[in-house]
């Protein structure tokens, strides 16, 4: 690092001295480039992610040297600086040159644009320093008769000791071509009458990011089981050139053949069990924007059962036939967890969605604690906590809750709180810090708000609970709650159905309106 230290301070120097003497730019003579990198010499495995940029507008017919040049900037582990001004010219020959091409995308399908083998000359001018790179400056003798060319930097430009580029990376090894040559645009201005710009830009040979997702489920109530036709998944798989017709039967090709990867699964209780039935098909582009087609999933859901879609075979999936120079890697992804698309999971799953048969009830998800009260010694121990609900109507009578004994109650009836204070009405499945706090009696009796009714329900808490006032306290409810109507049913089973306390499932959460 010394000597890293030595050559930013050098160029510093160089900076002021060139200030002070009107000097134009600073140009960077023969540092022991060596040594400067020698931390790079030791770096291993890996692949360069920071490749050259390239600055600047060429001029056809140039009337000065500046309209004849282009800056490059390299990041400072570029092998090529190493080389002495004199060797630069021909070490930059063995990785990057010019070429114009043309574009024959407009007519033609599943093509490249044609670059012209002669390369473009150009010579090293000069190098100098630039903000955590170095920027070298080349000339070219003549401007190319072309809106925009590309420079072609190969797989022989390295890094850090001879690593290569490697635009699948981590997905292929840095060896292969097809991921190591990468293209840069240049521009040009001037020209009587201008060049026309192509109509499709650069076409060039290597990945182009394709990619599937499977779908979340979701689920829903029903009186009677009836099939359900929903999206599966879907696919980012574009193509450039060729007639509507043509793009599409290409996608339906691909995507047709990967159908039997797609599999419904559902919860059994303990485990999600496999090939539980279901229809997959791929459906074409005529109702989806052009570019993607979609997986579809025909299944009947049976009561209180969670399904999901998972999609097998996934790791490296590459399409059998090649595209724009290669077979095409396709990264899938589902929701949730596996929301980032990835070449590496061998099965990616969508999220699951929980069916259940509402004929006979009426699931409450409001919270029926409408107020309440707390009393406390003076030491803030043998805390009581009554609650006041709210009637429900069944058929024109109101319904209040159905005295249950304590042992029911409890495994049915929670007071909780966050440990680190996070909001916990919803999905449980992600809280895991709760503290719950013990109900040693419960009384149902009525409240001064509507006599005649046993509208509230009194709890005294473990005598060892110390009251305190700083955070929500909430209720958890399950289904074994009851009101007097069989009807009036509690509980969450969308978000909660996998999620089980005390043998209990189907959880819901409520904020509560006292605290203690």
């Amino acid at each position: 690092m010394k000597t890293v230290n030595k050559f930013i301070t050098a160029l510093a120097v160089i900076a002021v001295l060139a200030a002070l003497s009107c000097v134009p730019e600073a140009e960077i003579t023969e540092p022991n480039y060596k040594e400067i990198f020698a931390e790079y010499n030791e770096q291993v495995g890996g692949a360069v992610v920071d490749r050259p940029t390239i600055s600047g507008t060429l001029v056809i017919g140039a009337a000065t040297p500046d309209q004849k040049e282009l800056e490059i900037s390299f990041p400072q582990d570029a092998d090529v600086l190493r080389e002495s001004n004199a060797d630069i010219d021909a070490a930059l020959k063995k990785f990057l040159s010019f070429h114009t091409y043309t574009d024959s995308l407009a007519t033609a399908f599943n093509t490249l644009s044609v670059v012209s083998p002669e390369a473009i000359p150009y010579k090293f001018v000069k190098r100098g320093a630039g903000l955590n790179q170095q920027v070298i400056t080349i000339s070219f003798d003549t401007i190319p008769i072309a809106q925009i060319f590309v420079a072609k930097f190969n797989e022989n430009y390295t890094c850090g000791n001879g690593h290569k580029v490697n635009l699948d990376f981590p997905n292929t090894k840095s060896k292969d071509a097809v991921y190591g040559d990468f293209y840069v645009e240049v521009f040009t201005t001037g020209g009587s009458p201008a060049p026309t710009v192509p109509y499709y830009g650069f076409e060039h040979p290597g990945p182009r990011n394709w990619s599937i997702y499977v779908s979340g489920l979701t689920g829903g109530t029903f009186s009677t089981p009836s099939p359900q036709d929903v999206l599966a998944g879907g696919a980012s798989i574009s193509f450039y050139g060729g007639t509507p017709a043509e793009k599409e039967a290409e996608r339906k090709e691909i995507l047709s053949a990967w159908v039997s990867k797609f599999e419904l699964q559902k919860w059994d209780g303990t485990a999600w069990t496999k090939d539980a039935g279901g229809v997959f098909s791929y459906r074409d582009a005529t109702t989806i924007p052009t570019g993607s087609g979609t997986f579809h999933l025909v299944y009947t859901p049976a009561d209180k059962t969670a399904y999901r879609i998972a999609m097998n075979g996934t790791e490296n999936l590459t399409t059998e036939k090649e595209y724009y120079g290669m077979k095409q890697k396709v990264a899938v992804s589902g929701s949730g967890l596996m929301g980032t698309a990835s070449y590496y999971r061998d099965v990616v799953y969508g999220g699951a969605g929980f069916w259940y048969n509402d004929t006979s009830l009426d699931v409450q998800s409001s919270t029926p604690v409408i107020s309440g009260y707390v009393n406390a010694d003076y030491n803030g121990k043998n805390v009581v906590v009554a609650l006041r609900f709210a009637p429900i109507t069944v058929g024109g009578v109101d319904q209040y809750p159905k005295e249950l004994p304590l042992e029911t109650f409890n495994k049915n009836f929670k007071i909780v709180f966050s440990r680190s204070d996070q909001y916990v009405v919803g999905n449980l499945t992600s809280i895991n810090d709760l503290v719950f706090v013990k109900v040693n009696k419960v009384t149902y009796g009525t409240s001064a708000y509507n006599p005649g009714n046993k509208d509230e329900i009194v709890l005294e808490l473990d005598p060892s609970y110390q009251y305190r006032g700083g955070g929500t306290k909430y209720l958890l409810i399950a289904p074994g709650f009851k009101y007097s109507s069989d009807q009036i049913v509690f509980g969450n089973y969308d978000d909660n159905w996998n999620w089980e306390l005390d043998g209990v499932k189907y959880w819901e959460a409520y904020t509560l309106p006292v605290n203690f």
